[in-house]
C-alpha cells in the first residue's frame, strides 16, 4: 500500500491508522476463508446396532428415586428397586414389594434382572443359578452364570 506524503501531521497519522485498519481487515478476512475453506463438516452419525437380529434397549432407566445415603434432593435413602426386562416384550416389570416378589420372580416372563445398588447388578432368568433371582422358576432355556455344563 503506498503511503501519501504530506505536509500535515494529522493527515499522516490519519494514513497510517486506514492502512493498518485494511491490513487487520484482510488478515480477518483471510484467516476466516482458510478456516472456513480447511474445516470438514463432521455430521454425527450415530452406528446403528440394528441389524435384524439383535434386540437393541435404548434408554433403560433404572431406580433414580432412591440413594445410599441420607440427605440426597429428591431421593429416599433406601434399598434400590429390582427391575425385570422382558427381550419379548421389549417391558420393564418392577419388583417393589413381597406381593411382586411371589408374583414375577418365578416366571419365565422376563429375560433379564438389574438388582443391587444402582441396579448394577445383572441376572439372566435361570431357574439352575442360585444368585439368579428366577433361581427355581421355570425359566430351563438359559445357561448356568459360567457357559454350558459339558
Amino acid at each position: 500500500m503506498k503511503i501519501t506524503k504530506t505536509r500535515c501531521g494529522w493527515l499522516r497519522y490519519l494514513n497510517r491508522l486506514l492502512d493498518a485498519d485494511r491490513r487487520l481487515f484482510m488478515s480477518i478476512i483471510l484467516c476466516s476463508a482458510f478456516v472456513c475453506a480447511c474445516s470438514k463438516q463432521e455430521s454425527e452419525v450415530a452406528p446403528s446396532y440394528e441389524d435384524g437380529k439383535s434386540t437393541v434397549i435404548y434408554d433403560l432407566a433404572g431406580d433414580t428415586n432412591a440413594s445410599m445415603s441420607d440427605g440426597v434432593d429428591g431421593k429416599e435413602n433406601r434399598p434400590f428397586y429390582i427391575f425385570l426386562y422382558s427381550l419379548r416384550n421389549k417391558s420393564q416389570i418392577w419388583i417393589r414389594n413381597a406381593a411382586d416378589s411371589a408374583r414375577f420372580l418365578k416366571t419365565a416372563e422376563w429375560d433379564i434382572a438389574f438388582t443391587g445398588p444402582y441396579n448394577s447388578e445383572i441376572y439372566v432368568n435361570n431357574a439352575e443359578d442360585e444368585f439368579s433371582p428366577g433361581f427355581g422358576g421355570p425359566a430351563r432355556n438359559t445357561y448356568p452364570p459360567y457357559g454350558p455344563r459339558l
